[in-house]
């Protein structure tokens, strides 16, 4: 005979017996006409927002060679992934530079999601501001999600030397105003 079996059930039984008991115990006079002490408490239990996310190295340097492409330049780079774990519903991930994109340079960024609502590629050259890059996300897990980097060079632009730019990723939960920031380094230039 399993004992483990035979230990568990008559403990759970005696749980329940002895909670039906009591329940039975409140409402019934004790011997000498005492009566049991009733009374009710409010018991409140809350779960603090959590939005965490980690983002996982740093994109390739978006690197455009004259040499290779005259002319207007796009490079892409989506070895960036992010995972995220949300407890509430409605949160959004925003995307910001620094500081601006060199003159006839575009820097746009992409970030892939299951639980929310992807915008594309949102255009981040200006710097300074946070953009939308998803929104709507339900609660849950993101595990292994694509952030995409996509550098376009003007045709005027002969040769810049490599630069960097630091992106700001953060999901907000716009409620209660919990967020959490995550950090990529962006390296860029043309090769003359």
């Amino acid at each position: 005979m399993d004992r483990s079996r035979r230990v568990r059930a008559p403990l759970a039984t005696a749980v329940l017996v002895t909670v039906l008991a009591a329940g039975a115990a409140v409402s019934q006079p004790l011997p000498g006409g005492r009566v049991l002490a009733t009374g009710s408490h409010t018991v409140r239990l809350g779960v603090e927002p959590i939005v965490v996310m980690a983002v996982s190295s740093n994109p390739v340097p978006l690197i455009v060679d004259r040499h290779v492409t005259p002319g207007n330049a796009v490079v892409r780079d989506g070895s960036s992934f992010y995972n995220l774990t949300s407890n509430v519903d409605n949160v959004r991930i925003e995307v910001s530079l620094d500081r601006p994109m060199p003159t006839g340079t575009h820097l746009a960024v992409s970030v892939a999601s299951s639980l929310g609502r992807s915008s594309g590629w949102v255009d981040v050259t200006r710097g300074g501001r946070d953009v939308a890059a998803v929104t709507g996300m339900s609660r849950g897990l993101e595990n292994g999600r694509v952030i995409s980097f996509q550098f376009v060079v003007s045709d005027d632009v002969d040769q810049l030397e490599i630069e960097n730019r630091l992106l700001t990723i953060t999901v907000v939960d716009p409620v209660s105003r919990t967020s959490h920031t995550s950090y990529q380094n962006i390296q860029f230039g043309v090769l003359p």
